[in-house]
């Protein structure tokens, strides 16, 4: 079983428009609702690839059990830790394509809740093959929220990936050997905080540099530019995306981190891991549903 560690959970509203303007009234042609959150997003991805998965979140609030039965009726494993922290709604606005996020921040749960969190993902770590850790947490979670199930999973001895950023990836960087997967933007605000403009060439010297010293391989995606990443065997490489209509982008880099899962499970080495995950997350793209797959 695949475990992710994803505590922020969302319901996602997409809405589709034939045209959106701002500052009128937009009548939409379609919405849709789910279970959300990169963590779910993660999720959906890998059960449409036919694996089984579980995700750790906490919910709470008037939209709890709204959240919980739309996981439920998808067929979505969660394990979740009661929260007084309201469950958080975002929205998706789909115009000709282009997608824009309209993104409310998580409400902060209380003092008590990172404890019971790490508490049960201990218990579910004792069954798991493989650890995903998945996106920013809610406010009121330490930057060390993730550190004791990444070391439980490594006495383990069970592979990790790692899909955050900045204060909350910077403990685990210390202790190394897993595979981060980043985009771009996240990876220069991670690792270059006071310079925005990065060449690909520092990029690449970082990611070098990051196996070297820590035994981390890293895998960059930058949307529908190229994924840049390390392999043990080949040292740096760079794939393109193939060109698809996209619908709805969101969820594509969750898409992208379950068939990385996948294929790890699967053992393949990391050219072949790549390019199915690039394959899986252009997929993506042209579904309506986020993590989803047509």
């Amino acid at each position: 079983m695949i475990f992710i560690v994803s505590p922020s959970p969302t319901i996602q509203r997409t809405m589709f428009f034939s045209s959106f303007k701002t500052g009128k009234v937009n009548r939409a042609i379609s919405v849709f609702t789910h279970a959300s959150g990169k963590g779910l997003n993660v999720a959906r991805t890998l059960k449409a690839l036919r694996k089984e998965s579980t995700v750790l979140t906490h919910a709470g609030g008037s939209f709890k059990n709204i959240f919980l039965n739309l996981a439920k009726n998808e067929g979505l494993s969660l394990n979740i830790v009661p929260s007084s922290a309201e469950v958080r709604i975002c929205t998706t606005i789909v115009e000709d394509g282009r997608t824009t996020e309209l993104v409310e921040e998580a409400e902060k749960v209380s003092f008590d809740t990172e404890k019971k969190l790490i508490k049960k993902g201990l218990a579910i770590l004792k069954k798991s093959e493989l650890l995903i850790i998945s996106g920013k947490p809610a406010k009121g979670y330490s930057e060390n929220v993730y550190k004791d199930l990444f070391k439980a999973a490594k006495n383990k001895n069970i592979p990790v990936i790692v899909d955050t950023r900045g204060p909350y990836l910077e403990p685990l960087l210390k202790e190394g050997g897993f595979l981060l997967k980043i985009n771009k933007d996240e990876f220069i605000e991670t690792f270059f905080p006071e310079n925005n403009k990065v060449s690909e060439t520092i990029i690449a010297e970082k990611i070098t540099e990051l196996y070297k010293h820590n035994k981390i391989i890293s895998v960059i995606t930058d949307g529908k530019n190229d994924v840049m990443f390390f392999s043990p065997d080949i040292g740096i490489k760079r794939l393109s995306p193939p060109l698809v209509t996209s619908i709805n982008t969101t969820g594509c880099g969750d898409a992208f981190t379950a068939a990385l899962s996948s294929a790890l499970q699967n053992r393949k080495d990391m050219e072949t891991v790549c390019n199915f995950a690039v394959s899986i997350a252009s997929r993506a793209a042209s579904s309506m549903i986020p993590g989803g797959l047509p």
